[in-house]
């Protein structure tokens, strides 16, 4: 039988595990205390986006949106009553449909207002924002 403090000793050994775990352990301390890892951390603010990005990226998702009541219209031969019908992209654009065959869009963003009116050619509509994309999917 073990005396009572070869038990303590033994004990107190398993509990710090050998003098690697605890050098390991000291390290990893020292490590993230002065030079915490970027997941440890909060991270970086995100910086306002620009206002022409919010106005070119409203245009873009309009554009999209307008491009999908145009496909229904050219599967049913109608306008959709709602967006819903046509396959909405985005909750907050509103959808109003001026009699058989022109609607509006209007969505809002980071304060901006955007009505897009299907009477508008495309390519206007979007300006500056239509560099961005293929010329022969505006045609």
């Amino acid at each position: 039988m073990e005396s009572s403090h070869q038990q303590t000793a033994t004990s107190r050994r398993r509990l710090l595990g050998s003098p690697y775990t605890v050098t390991l352990a000291v390290v990893l301390f020292v490590y993230v205390f002065f030079f915490p890892p970027g997941w440890l951390t909060d991270p970086e603010p995100a910086r306002p986006i620009p206002p022409q990005q919010v106005d070119q990226a409203l245009r873009f998702t309009l554009y999209v949106q307008a491009q999908k009541v145009e496909w229904y219209r050219s599967e049913t031969g109608r306008l959709p009553d709602s967006l819903d019908e046509a396959g909405r992209i985005r909750e907050k654009i509103d959808y109003t449909r001026r009699g058989e065959d022109a609607f509006d869009l209007a969505a809002e963003d980071r304060g901006q207002v955007l009505v897009y009116s299907s009477e508008v050619p495309a390519r206007e509509f979007l300006g500056d924002a239509a560099d961005f994309l293929d010329r022969e999917t505006l045609q």
